[in-house]
């Protein structure tokens, strides 16, 4: 009841960072991935995979450094708690 839908990747089957991932979500939950975000910890699978799908995104660093290499989010914070406040602040994407 906490959630619109779940989706769990099997080992056989499609896997973040393929950005169809997101999207089968995102109909299962009902929605589309317009005005949609990704938040995770994995910058490659997480934050790379959400911007191939076009998300806004947000990475939780859990106090690690972001490199300057690869995936870089919209927004960086060091635990859940931020970014809760975050989405809650933003809420939407347009």
């Amino acid at each position: 009841e906490l959630f619109d839908a779940v989706l769990i990747c099997d080992p056989g089957g499609t896997r973040k960072p393929d950005p169809t991932v997101f999207e089968d979500i995102a109909v299962r939950a009902g929605g589309g991935l317009r005005n949609s975000w990704m938040v995770g910890d994995s910058l490659t699978s997480d934050i790379g995979g959400g911007q191939a799908a076009g998300l806004t995104t947000l990475w939780i660093s859990h106090g690690r450094i972001l490199p300057d290499h690869g995936p870089q989010p919209d927004h960086v914070v060091s635990n859940i708690s931020a970014a809760f406040q975050i989405l809650l602040k933003e809420g939407p994407t347009s």
